[in-house]
Protein backbone atom coordinates (compact mmCIF):
# COMPACT_ATOMS: atom_id res chain seq x y z
CA UNK A 1 0.00 0.00 0.00
CA UNK A 2 1.54 3.47 -0.90
CA UNK A 3 1.43 6.80 1.32
CA UNK A 4 -1.60 8.37 0.78
CA UNK A 5 -2.35 12.28 1.54
CA UNK A 6 -4.93 14.26 1.71
CA UNK A 7 -6.31 18.32 2.52
CA UNK A 8 -9.57 17.98 4.01
CA UNK A 9 -12.12 20.57 6.26
CA UNK A 10 -14.73 17.57 6.79
CA UNK A 11 -16.58 18.28 3.94
CA UNK A 12 -14.46 18.81 1.15
CA UNK A 13 -11.84 16.58 0.53
CA UNK A 14 -8.67 17.34 -1.70
CA UNK A 15 -6.54 14.16 -1.99
CA UNK A 16 -2.64 14.96 -3.38
CA UNK A 17 -1.87 11.45 -4.25
CA UNK A 18 -4.87 10.84 -6.43
CA UNK A 19 -7.51 12.02 -9.32
CA UNK A 20 -4.67 13.35 -11.23
CA UNK A 21 -2.50 14.64 -8.35
CA UNK A 22 0.86 12.88 -7.95
CA UNK A 23 2.87 13.39 -4.84
CA UNK A 24 6.64 13.79 -5.71
CA UNK A 25 8.19 14.98 -1.58
CA UNK A 26 6.34 14.48 1.60
CA UNK A 27 8.45 13.43 4.80
CA UNK A 28 6.67 14.14 7.98
CA UNK A 29 9.06 16.62 10.42
CA UNK A 30 9.32 16.27 14.14
CA UNK A 31 8.88 19.00 16.40
CA UNK A 32 11.11 21.05 17.59
CA UNK A 33 10.75 21.22 21.67
CA UNK A 34 11.02 24.86 23.25
CA UNK A 35 13.06 24.24 26.55
CA UNK A 36 12.53 27.85 27.78
CA UNK A 37 8.91 27.79 27.42
CA UNK A 38 8.41 24.15 28.08
CA UNK A 39 6.16 23.48 24.76
CA UNK A 40 6.58 21.49 21.57
CA UNK A 41 6.49 24.21 18.59
CA UNK A 42 4.39 24.04 15.48
CA UNK A 43 6.31 22.25 12.67
CA UNK A 44 6.76 23.89 9.24
CA UNK A 45 7.33 21.46 6.24
CA UNK A 46 7.09 21.98 2.12
CA UNK A 47 5.04 18.67 0.26
CA UNK A 48 5.78 18.93 -3.42
CA UNK A 49 3.03 17.15 -6.01
CA UNK A 50 2.22 17.66 -9.55
CA UNK A 51 -1.10 18.34 -11.18
CA UNK A 52 -1.56 16.66 -14.47
CA UNK A 53 -4.94 16.53 -16.37
CA UNK A 54 -6.09 16.39 -19.76
CA UNK A 55 -6.79 20.71 -20.04
CA UNK A 56 -4.69 23.80 -18.64
CA UNK A 57 -8.42 25.01 -17.20
CA UNK A 58 -8.77 21.54 -15.25
CA UNK A 59 -5.09 22.54 -13.67
CA UNK A 60 -6.03 25.56 -12.98
CA UNK A 61 -9.25 24.60 -11.17
CA UNK A 62 -7.57 21.84 -9.08
CA UNK A 63 -5.31 24.31 -7.71
CA UNK A 64 -7.29 26.86 -7.27
CA UNK A 65 -9.87 24.70 -5.42
CA UNK A 66 -7.05 23.61 -2.75
CA UNK A 67 -5.74 27.32 -2.61
CA UNK A 68 -9.47 28.35 -1.52
CA UNK A 69 -9.47 25.01 1.05
CA UNK A 70 -6.81 26.37 2.83
CA UNK A 71 -7.82 29.81 2.89
CA UNK A 72 -10.20 28.46 5.69
CA UNK A 73 -7.11 27.47 7.45
CA UNK A 74 -6.41 30.97 8.47
CA UNK A 75 -10.02 31.79 8.83
CA UNK A 76 -10.44 28.87 11.47
CA UNK A 77 -7.65 30.21 13.54
CA UNK A 78 -10.06 33.21 14.30
CA UNK A 79 -13.11 30.51 14.99
CA UNK A 80 -14.90 31.66 11.67
CA UNK A 81 -14.87 28.50 10.21
CA UNK A 82 -14.24 24.87 10.04
CA UNK A 83 -10.92 23.63 10.90
CA UNK A 84 -8.68 22.24 8.00
CA UNK A 85 -6.30 19.43 8.57
CA UNK A 86 -3.73 17.52 6.92
CA UNK A 87 -4.29 13.43 6.25
CA UNK A 88 -1.42 11.64 6.29
CA UNK A 89 -1.37 7.44 6.29
CA UNK A 90 1.99 5.73 5.72
CA UNK A 91 1.77 2.59 3.37
CA UNK A 92 2.40 0.49 6.53
CA UNK A 93 0.48 2.16 8.65
CA UNK A 94 -3.10 0.78 9.53
CA UNK A 95 -4.97 4.02 10.33
CA UNK A 96 -4.79 7.29 9.33
CA UNK A 97 -3.67 10.53 11.20
CA UNK A 98 -4.00 14.32 10.68
CA UNK A 99 -2.84 17.39 11.77
CA UNK A 100 -4.22 21.23 11.50
CA UNK A 101 -2.99 23.26 9.27
CA UNK A 102 -2.55 26.42 10.93
CA UNK A 103 -1.37 28.69 7.80
CA UNK A 104 -0.17 27.62 4.10
CA UNK A 105 1.97 29.45 1.29
CA UNK A 106 1.70 27.70 -2.46
CA UNK A 107 4.62 27.78 -4.87
CA UNK A 108 5.07 26.80 -8.18
CA UNK A 109 7.61 25.15 -10.22
CA UNK A 110 10.24 27.00 -11.80
CA UNK A 111 8.85 26.35 -15.30
CA UNK A 112 5.41 26.29 -14.54
CA UNK A 113 4.62 28.42 -17.18
CA UNK A 114 5.64 25.69 -19.62
CA UNK A 115 4.47 22.67 -17.62
CA UNK A 116 1.06 24.44 -17.70
CA UNK A 117 0.76 24.72 -21.45
CA UNK A 118 1.12 20.58 -21.06
CA UNK A 119 -1.48 20.61 -18.71
CA UNK A 120 0.91 19.30 -16.24
CA UNK A 121 1.95 22.07 -13.10
CA UNK A 122 4.87 21.23 -10.73
CA UNK A 123 3.50 22.85 -6.81
CA UNK A 124 4.99 23.03 -3.54
CA UNK A 125 2.79 23.65 -0.66
CA UNK A 126 4.63 25.20 2.65
CA UNK A 127 2.27 24.33 5.59
CA UNK A 128 2.68 25.33 8.77
CA UNK A 129 0.66 22.85 11.38
CA UNK A 130 0.42 21.66 14.54
CA UNK A 131 3.09 19.54 16.38
CA UNK A 132 1.60 16.71 16.67
CA UNK A 133 -0.68 14.15 14.58
CA UNK A 134 -3.88 12.68 16.04
CA UNK A 135 -6.42 9.70 15.06
CA UNK A 136 -8.41 11.02 12.26
CA UNK A 137 -11.49 8.61 14.27
CA UNK A 138 -13.32 9.82 17.14
CA UNK A 139 -13.30 6.68 20.03
CA UNK A 140 -15.45 5.83 22.34
CA UNK A 141 -13.13 4.90 25.80
CA UNK A 142 -14.44 2.18 27.64
CA UNK A 143 -15.95 3.58 31.33
CA UNK A 144 -15.91 2.04 34.70
CA UNK A 145 -16.46 2.55 38.53
CA UNK A 146 -16.84 0.77 41.54
CA UNK A 147 -20.47 -0.65 39.73
CA UNK A 148 -19.52 -0.85 35.75
CA UNK A 149 -16.74 -1.98 34.20
CA UNK A 150 -15.84 -1.45 30.34
CA UNK A 151 -19.03 0.60 29.57
CA UNK A 152 -18.53 2.23 26.08
CA UNK A 153 -21.73 3.81 25.41
CA UNK A 154 -21.79 5.87 28.80
CA UNK A 155 -21.94 5.44 32.02
CA UNK A 156 -23.86 6.78 35.29
CA UNK A 157 -22.32 8.40 38.02
CA UNK A 158 -24.03 10.43 41.23
CA UNK A 159 -23.07 14.15 42.53
CA UNK A 160 -21.16 12.81 45.25
CA UNK A 161 -18.90 9.69 46.34
CA UNK A 162 -19.88 7.76 49.35
CA UNK A 163 -17.28 5.55 49.17
CA UNK A 164 -18.76 2.70 48.49
CA UNK A 165 -20.17 0.31 45.41
CA UNK A 166 -22.46 2.13 43.12
CA UNK A 167 -22.72 6.19 44.10
CA UNK A 168 -19.52 7.25 42.41
CA UNK A 169 -18.80 10.64 41.23
CA UNK A 170 -16.23 9.40 38.62
CA UNK A 171 -15.03 7.24 35.63
CA UNK A 172 -12.00 5.33 35.27
CA UNK A 173 -10.18 4.52 31.87
CA UNK A 174 -7.91 2.08 31.76
CA UNK A 175 -4.07 2.48 31.44
CA UNK A 176 -4.03 0.28 28.05
CA UNK A 177 -7.20 2.51 26.53
CA UNK A 178 -5.48 5.62 26.02
CA UNK A 179 -2.63 5.25 22.83
CA UNK A 180 -0.31 7.36 21.91
CA UNK A 181 2.97 9.53 23.66
CA UNK A 182 1.07 12.51 24.41
CA UNK A 183 -1.61 13.64 26.50
CA UNK A 184 -5.03 13.49 23.79
CA UNK A 185 -7.49 15.57 23.30
CA UNK A 186 -11.15 14.42 24.15
CA UNK A 187 -14.80 15.04 24.35
CA UNK A 188 -16.72 14.83 27.53
CA UNK A 189 -20.25 14.09 26.90
CA UNK A 190 -22.68 14.72 30.55
CA UNK A 191 -26.46 13.67 29.99
CA UNK A 192 -28.98 15.19 32.25
CA UNK A 193 -30.48 11.99 33.97
CA UNK A 194 -32.24 13.19 36.43
CA UNK A 195 -35.92 13.78 35.44
CA UNK A 196 -36.42 17.30 34.96
CA UNK A 197 -34.86 20.34 33.56
CA UNK A 198 -31.44 21.97 35.52
CA UNK A 199 -29.60 24.89 34.96
CA UNK A 200 -25.77 24.15 35.63
CA UNK A 201 -24.40 26.87 37.27
CA UNK A 202 -21.00 25.45 38.25
CA UNK A 203 -19.87 21.99 36.65
CA UNK A 204 -16.25 20.49 37.71
CA UNK A 205 -14.30 18.54 35.82
CA UNK A 206 -10.95 17.14 37.32
CA UNK A 207 -8.74 14.46 35.94
CA UNK A 208 -6.34 12.24 38.04
CA UNK A 209 -3.78 10.41 35.90
CA UNK A 210 -0.62 10.86 38.07
CA UNK A 211 -1.97 10.68 41.79
CA UNK A 212 -2.48 7.05 41.70
CA UNK A 213 -6.05 7.45 40.48
CA UNK A 214 -7.49 3.63 41.08
CA UNK A 215 -6.90 4.35 45.26
CA UNK A 216 -6.36 7.85 45.83
CA UNK A 217 -9.55 8.93 48.11
CA UNK A 218 -10.79 11.93 46.86
CA UNK A 219 -13.18 12.33 49.26
CA UNK A 220 -13.81 13.25 52.96
CA UNK A 221 -16.52 13.40 54.45
CA UNK A 222 -18.55 15.81 56.85
CA UNK A 223 -18.87 13.89 59.63
CA UNK A 224 -15.69 12.35 59.84
CA UNK A 225 -14.05 15.48 61.42
CA UNK A 226 -11.91 14.97 64.90
CA UNK A 227 -15.14 16.32 66.99
CA UNK A 228 -16.99 19.20 67.42
CA UNK A 229 -20.86 20.04 65.83
CA UNK A 230 -23.33 17.89 65.18
CA UNK A 231 -23.55 14.66 63.27
CA UNK A 232 -27.05 14.84 60.98
CA UNK A 233 -28.63 12.09 59.40
CA UNK A 234 -30.81 12.09 55.83
CA UNK A 235 -29.71 9.29 53.22
CA UNK A 236 -31.37 11.19 50.50
CA UNK A 237 -29.72 14.60 50.77
CA UNK A 238 -26.48 13.77 52.25
CA UNK A 239 -23.46 12.10 50.98
CA UNK A 240 -23.02 9.00 53.03
CA UNK A 241 -26.31 9.73 54.63
CA UNK A 242 -24.42 12.14 57.35
CA UNK A 243 -23.64 15.42 57.43
CA UNK A 244 -21.70 18.05 60.07
CA UNK A 245 -24.16 20.60 61.42
CA UNK A 246 -22.67 23.18 63.86
CA UNK A 247 -23.56 26.89 64.67
CA UNK A 248 -20.59 29.91 64.83
CA UNK A 249 -21.60 32.48 66.98
CA UNK A 250 -24.79 33.61 68.82
CA UNK A 251 -26.90 36.57 69.93
CA UNK A 252 -25.25 38.66 67.85
CA UNK A 253 -21.51 38.15 68.10
CA UNK A 254 -20.23 36.46 66.39
CA UNK A 255 -17.07 33.49 66.93
CA UNK A 256 -14.74 30.89 65.18
CA UNK A 257 -14.80 27.15 65.08
CA UNK A 258 -12.41 25.25 63.38
CA UNK A 259 -12.91 21.52 62.51
CA UNK A 260 -10.28 19.28 61.19
CA UNK A 261 -9.96 15.80 59.55
CA UNK A 262 -6.99 13.23 59.11
CA UNK A 263 -4.95 13.32 56.12
CA UNK A 264 -4.20 9.67 56.19
CA UNK A 265 0.02 8.72 55.23
CA UNK A 266 -1.83 6.69 52.10
CA UNK A 267 -3.53 9.56 50.48
CA UNK A 268 -0.70 11.87 50.74
CA UNK A 269 1.47 9.18 49.31
CA UNK A 270 -0.68 8.64 46.68
CA UNK A 271 -1.14 12.69 46.48
CA UNK A 272 3.13 13.06 45.73
CA UNK A 273 3.05 16.50 46.63
CA UNK A 274 0.58 17.68 43.70
CA UNK A 275 -1.64 19.86 43.55
CA UNK A 276 -5.34 19.65 44.57
CA UNK A 277 -8.45 22.08 44.61
CA UNK A 278 -10.63 21.84 47.72
CA UNK A 279 -14.09 21.65 47.28
CA UNK A 280 -16.37 21.83 50.01
CA UNK A 281 -20.49 21.26 49.47
CA UNK A 282 -22.62 23.10 51.67
CA UNK A 283 -25.99 20.77 52.11
CA UNK A 284 -27.65 24.04 53.75
CA UNK A 285 -27.35 26.98 55.89
CA UNK A 286 -27.89 30.29 57.32
CA UNK A 287 -25.79 33.45 58.31
CA UNK A 288 -22.85 34.65 57.57
CA UNK A 289 -19.20 33.29 57.63
CA UNK A 290 -15.62 33.54 56.22
CA UNK A 291 -13.89 29.86 56.04
CA UNK A 292 -10.31 29.23 55.35
CA UNK A 293 -8.68 25.88 55.33
CA UNK A 294 -5.21 25.16 56.38
CA UNK A 295 -2.57 21.68 55.96
CA UNK A 296 -1.68 20.95 59.31
CA UNK A 297 0.97 18.82 61.05
CA UNK A 298 0.05 15.78 62.36
CA UNK A 299 -0.84 17.08 65.86
CA UNK A 300 -3.34 19.09 64.79
CA UNK A 301 -1.67 22.92 65.20
CA UNK A 302 1.42 23.61 63.49
CA UNK A 303 0.27 25.26 60.32
CA UNK A 304 2.02 24.48 57.17
CA UNK A 305 -0.08 25.89 54.52
CA UNK A 306 -3.06 28.66 54.53
CA UNK A 307 -5.35 29.25 52.23
CA UNK A 308 -7.46 32.51 51.55
CA UNK A 309 -10.09 33.57 53.54
CA UNK A 310 -13.78 32.67 51.67
CA UNK A 311 -17.08 34.52 52.58
CA UNK A 312 -20.07 32.40 52.57
CA UNK A 313 -23.48 34.25 51.73
CA UNK A 314 -26.25 33.92 53.84
CA UNK A 315 -28.95 31.45 52.63
CA UNK A 316 -26.19 28.81 51.33
CA UNK A 317 -26.20 25.58 49.85
CA UNK A 318 -23.64 24.69 47.19
CA UNK A 319 -20.07 24.00 46.22
CA UNK A 320 -16.96 26.52 47.27
CA UNK A 321 -14.17 26.54 46.04
CA UNK A 322 -11.40 27.13 49.20
CA UNK A 323 -8.46 27.47 46.38
CA UNK A 324 -5.61 25.23 45.58
CA UNK A 325 -3.88 22.83 47.67
CA UNK A 326 -0.34 21.35 47.69
CA UNK A 327 -0.71 18.08 49.21
CA UNK A 328 1.14 18.26 51.16
CA UNK A 329 3.23 21.12 50.98
CA UNK A 330 7.19 20.23 50.56
CA UNK A 331 6.94 18.87 47.04
CA UNK A 332 7.24 14.94 45.64
CA UNK A 333 8.18 11.96 47.85
CA UNK A 334 5.83 8.60 48.14
CA UNK A 335 6.80 8.02 51.69
CA UNK A 336 4.54 11.31 53.13
CA UNK A 337 2.93 10.45 56.27
CA UNK A 338 -0.41 11.69 57.54
CA UNK A 339 -1.15 15.48 58.37
CA UNK A 340 -3.97 16.97 59.15
CA UNK A 341 -6.58 19.32 57.12
CA UNK A 342 -8.39 22.19 59.00
CA UNK A 343 -11.23 24.41 58.30
CA UNK A 344 -11.95 27.37 60.15
CA UNK A 345 -14.97 29.38 60.34
CA UNK A 346 -15.42 32.91 61.37
CA UNK A 347 -19.15 35.08 61.80
CA UNK A 348 -22.46 34.40 63.14
CA UNK A 349 -24.21 31.06 61.04
CA UNK A 350 -25.14 27.37 61.14
CA UNK A 351 -24.31 25.47 58.31
CA UNK A 352 -24.44 21.54 57.28
CA UNK A 353 -21.41 20.63 55.83
CA UNK A 354 -21.55 17.36 53.86
CA UNK A 355 -18.44 16.68 52.34
CA UNK A 356 -14.93 18.13 51.34
CA UNK A 357 -13.47 17.05 48.01
CA UNK A 358 -9.90 17.10 47.16
CA UNK A 359 -10.01 17.92 43.55
CA UNK A 360 -6.72 16.83 41.60
CA UNK A 361 -5.09 19.18 38.88
CA UNK A 362 -3.45 17.23 36.50
CA UNK A 363 -6.32 18.73 34.31
CA UNK A 364 -9.25 20.96 35.78
CA UNK A 365 -11.67 22.52 33.77
CA UNK A 366 -15.34 24.56 34.87
CA UNK A 367 -18.18 24.84 33.15
CA UNK A 368 -20.89 27.61 33.66
CA UNK A 369 -24.33 27.06 31.62
CA UNK A 370 -26.40 30.26 31.62
CA UNK A 371 -29.37 28.33 29.83
CA UNK A 372 -31.28 25.33 31.09
CA UNK A 373 -30.65 21.46 30.14
CA UNK A 374 -33.36 19.37 30.02
CA UNK A 375 -33.89 16.02 30.86
CA UNK A 376 -32.19 13.76 28.09
CA UNK A 377 -29.81 16.99 26.74
CA UNK A 378 -25.98 16.97 27.02
CA UNK A 379 -23.34 19.31 28.03
CA UNK A 380 -20.55 19.06 25.69
CA UNK A 381 -16.72 19.61 26.97
CA UNK A 382 -14.45 19.23 23.59
CA UNK A 383 -10.82 19.95 24.16
CA UNK A 384 -10.12 18.86 20.53
CA UNK A 385 -12.39 21.66 18.94
CA UNK A 386 -11.83 23.90 22.16
CA UNK A 387 -15.75 23.82 22.36
CA UNK A 388 -18.36 23.82 25.32
CA UNK A 389 -21.98 23.48 24.76
CA UNK A 390 -25.43 21.94 24.97
CA UNK A 391 -26.42 19.69 22.51
CA UNK A 392 -30.05 19.73 22.31
CA UNK A 393 -31.27 17.37 19.55
CA UNK A 394 -28.64 18.27 16.48
CA UNK A 395 -28.67 21.94 18.30
CA UNK A 396 -25.74 22.73 19.43
CA UNK A 397 -26.32 25.77 22.05
CA UNK A 398 -23.57 28.07 22.49
CA UNK A 399 -24.76 28.61 26.37
CA UNK A 400 -21.83 27.34 28.21
CA UNK A 401 -18.46 28.74 29.20
CA UNK A 402 -15.42 27.10 30.54
CA UNK A 403 -12.49 27.90 32.39
CA UNK A 404 -8.94 26.02 33.55
CA UNK A 405 -8.02 23.35 31.15
CA UNK A 406 -7.37 22.27 28.52
CA UNK A 407 -8.56 18.40 29.88
CA UNK A 408 -6.40 16.40 28.51
CA UNK A 409 -6.05 12.17 29.03
CA UNK A 410 -2.81 11.05 29.98
CA UNK A 411 -1.54 7.72 27.43
CA UNK A 412 -0.04 4.62 29.46
CA UNK A 413 -1.69 5.11 32.77
CA UNK A 414 -5.02 5.12 34.64
CA UNK A 415 -7.31 8.05 33.85
CA UNK A 416 -9.87 8.76 36.49
CA UNK A 417 -12.58 12.09 35.83
CA UNK A 418 -14.12 12.86 38.44
CA UNK A 419 -17.55 15.59 37.57
CA UNK A 420 -19.32 17.05 40.45
CA UNK A 421 -21.55 19.78 39.73
CA UNK A 422 -23.90 22.43 41.16
CA UNK A 423 -27.04 24.05 40.13
CA UNK A 424 -30.03 26.66 40.12
CA UNK A 425 -32.30 24.39 42.15
CA UNK A 426 -33.00 24.81 46.32
CA UNK A 427 -30.36 27.61 46.34
CA UNK A 428 -27.70 26.53 43.88
CA UNK A 429 -27.47 23.23 45.09
CA UNK A 430 -26.92 20.19 43.23
CA UNK A 431 -28.04 17.40 45.46
CA UNK A 432 -26.42 13.87 45.58
CA UNK A 433 -28.85 12.11 43.69
CA UNK A 434 -28.56 14.00 40.15
CA UNK A 435 -27.00 11.71 37.84
CA UNK A 436 -25.38 12.54 34.86
CA UNK A 437 -24.56 9.80 32.09
CA UNK A 438 -20.86 10.02 31.21
CA UNK A 439 -19.47 9.30 27.24
CA UNK A 440 -15.88 10.20 27.14
CA UNK A 441 -14.07 10.12 23.21
CA UNK A 442 -11.17 10.82 22.36
CA UNK A 443 -8.31 11.12 19.73
CA UNK A 444 -4.80 9.36 20.73
CA UNK A 445 -1.74 11.97 19.68
CA UNK A 446 1.84 11.23 18.79
CA UNK A 447 4.67 13.86 17.76
CA UNK A 448 5.73 11.49 14.35
CA UNK A 449 3.82 8.84 11.73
Amino acid sequence: MTNTLSVTDGTTTISLTSSGVVLTSYMPKAPDFDAATGNYKDVTEPVEFLIADTTTANVQAKLATLDVLLQGARRAQNGRGARVYLHFQAGADSAAWRSEILDYRLELGEDAAVGLYQARLECTLIVVRRFYWEGTTLTNLALSNSATSGATSGLNIYNHDDGGTGHDNWVQIASTDVTGVLPAGCQVRLTNDTGTTLTYTKIYLALNAYSDPANFSHILEGENRASGGTIVSDATYYSNGQALSFTVGSGGTPSTSTFTWTLPAATLQDAAGRAFRLLARFAGGLGTTTVHAEVRAANGTSVLWRGDSVALPGLYGGLTDLGVVPLPPGGYSTAYGALTLALTFTGIATRYLDFLQLTPMDAFVLLECMAPCAHGERVIYDSIDERQYILSGNAELGYVTASGGPLLLQPGVVNRLIVLQENSTVTNRGEIYEMFTVLVRYRPRRLTI
